[in-house]
């Protein structure tokens, strides 16, 4: 093989890899994909730094913290009714990462949880909507909790943010848009 020859199949084979990462790309990150409908909830932040990826706030929801309290007389820790699907009282079947499904319903135009389960739920009430996550150690991830800014963008307040998010087929969600203060931010 000439010395052309190998120039020519080193850029064809860059040119293949190339395409199939941006393809990858496109796919997971729903790109050829239209939201099926968007929907308003409210977040608790903080503002840290990722030094490698810059300047961030992270967002937490109310369906992200599946938050117990101890009962005495049951001897045992008490979830919120919209997480008894989860079995969460078992440590060994509690410490695995696993799929979850949430219904939301809206609340005075925002969307709070309703039910959760291991399982996609197979008949949803019309103006409810299920988004997926994954059952960490002491929550759920939705992949929604980062939101990136331009560096130097001040921090919103604490108290009054609130987050669009756009929901895809089989439960995924993006964030859409960011309000402080019933503003769009930033």
């Amino acid at each position: 093989m000439d010395n052309k020859t190998r120039k020519m199949a080193v850029i064809i084979i860059v040119i293949v890899q190339m395409l199939f990462f941006v393809g990858w790309y496109a796919v997971e990150s729903d790109v050829f994909e239209k939201p099926i409908g968007t929907i308003m909830v409210k977040t608790e932040p903080f503002d840290p730094r990722d030094l490698l990826r810059g300047q961030y706030i992270r967002l937490n929801y109310g369906f992200g913290n599946v938050r117990g309290r101890w009962d005495k007389d049951l001897k045992r820790t008490v979830y919120d009714d919209w997480a008894s699907g989860l079995n969460l009282n078992d440590y060994k079947y509690n410490r695995k990462k696993k799929e979850v499904w949430v219904v939301l319903h809206e609340v005075y135009g925002f969307y709070e949880p309703k039910s959760a389960s291991y399982e996609m739920p197979e008949n949803v009430p019309s103006g409810d909507v299920v988004i997926r996550g994954i059952k960490r150690y002491r929550g759920i991830n939705y992949g929604i909790e980062r939101y990136f800014v331009p560096e130097g963008t001040r921090e919103p307040r604490r108290s009054d943010t609130t987050v669009e998010l756009n929901v895809y087929k089989k439960g995924r969600v993006r964030i859409n848009k960011v309000f402080v203060e019933g503003k769009q931010w930033p």
